[in-house]
Formats: C-alpha cells, sequence, structure tokens
C-alpha cells in the first residue's frame, strides 16, 4: 500500500513537472540558437541574464530585417532568435495576436507604441532589456513570471519603472 501510494507521488511529480517551464519553440534544433544563446548575430542592444526560466536574452534584434536600422523586439516569447533566413517583414498590427491567439488591447497596442517610440530606440542594453520586458508584459505572451522586471538588473528595473509611468 505504502510501496502504491510512493510510487503514484512519484509519476504524478514527473509527469507533473516541479516549476513551470517555457513552451519550446518547434524547432527544437533552432539554426540560431546554441546553449540558449544567439548564433545568428541579430541580437543587438542588451544582455543575457539567467534567471528562473533559464538564460534569456534581455534586449532588442537588429539586421534582421532589410532596410530596418534600430532595435526592433520581439512579440513572442516562447521562440528562440530571428534569423534573416526567416524573412520577416513590416505589416499592420491591426488584430494583432499573442501565440495563444488572446488579442493584443488597442490600450495595450498604445502602450507599447508609445514605449518603442520613447524608449526601443536606444543603443544603452539597460534601456532595451526594460522595454522588451515591457513589450512581452503587454503582449501577454509568456508563462506566469516570465516577463517578470525583477529578472531585470538594477539599472534596467529603474528605466522599467520610468517607462510604466510614461507609457
Amino acid at each position: 500500500m505504502v510501496r502504491r501510494l510512493l510510487l503514484s507521488l512519484l509519476v504524478l511529480f514527473v509527469t507533473s513537472g516541479g516549476v513551470a517551464h517555457a513552451a519550446e519553440p518547434p524547432n527544437q534544433n533552432d539554426p540560431c540558437s546554441k546553449n540558449g544563446r544567439n548564433t545568428c548575430g541579430t541580437a543587438g542592444e542588451g544582455s543575457y541574464r539567467t534567471y528562473r526560466y533559464g538564460p534569456r536574452w534581455f534586449g532588442d534584434y537588429r539586421r534582421v530585417v532589410d532596410d530596418v536600422s534600430g532595435g526592433m523586439f520581439c512579440i513572442d516569447l516562447r521562440f528562440w532568435y530571428p534569423s534573416k533566413a526567416f524573412k520577416y517583414e513590416k505589416r499592420s498590427v491591426a488584430s494583432l495576436r499573442n501565440k495563444a491567439g488572446d488579442a493584443v488591447s488597442a490600450t495595450n497596442l498604445r502602450r507599447m507604441n508609445r514605449a518603442l517610440w520613447r524608449y526601443g530606440r536606444s543603443n544603452e542594453a539597460a534601456q532595451q532589456a526594460a522595454v522588451m520586458v515591457y513589450v512581452h508584459r503587454l503582449m501577454g505572451d509568456g508563462a506566469p513570471g516570465e516577463a517578470d522586471p525583477k529578472a531585470l538588473s538594477a539599472a534596467s528595473r529603474t528605466i522599467y519603472t520610468q517607462l510604466v509611468r510614461d507609457a
């Protein structure tokens, strides 16, 4: 009886997992990722930080879309690194939805627009990291706590607080 109970608890623990995990991208062998780091040269201003969800790029991406200079920000926290080969392009944000299919509200789009215009055109790593977390919080595309300002450096948290007040 005790043995059966312990076995059941072990199976429950193994199948349910002990901690929340980020969603897996569709390609486990992403050509732009090695050991959780960008290998395609598209990481721009920012830094890698290791936190509850493992190593993560906190910052922008550059040189992904031809004829677009400066920082661009991913709107799907669940995927890895962008490559120019993926043929990204500019498009309208009308009816923008996150990976779960939830619509991004007009209010969040306005806030995101303000944050990207006012703060997201920087060459400062701390600032770009703050914008990245803010964009993902507005997108609602991460697991609980995945887009957490507490994962930012002290300098980025200060900027994040200003950004939230401003946007």
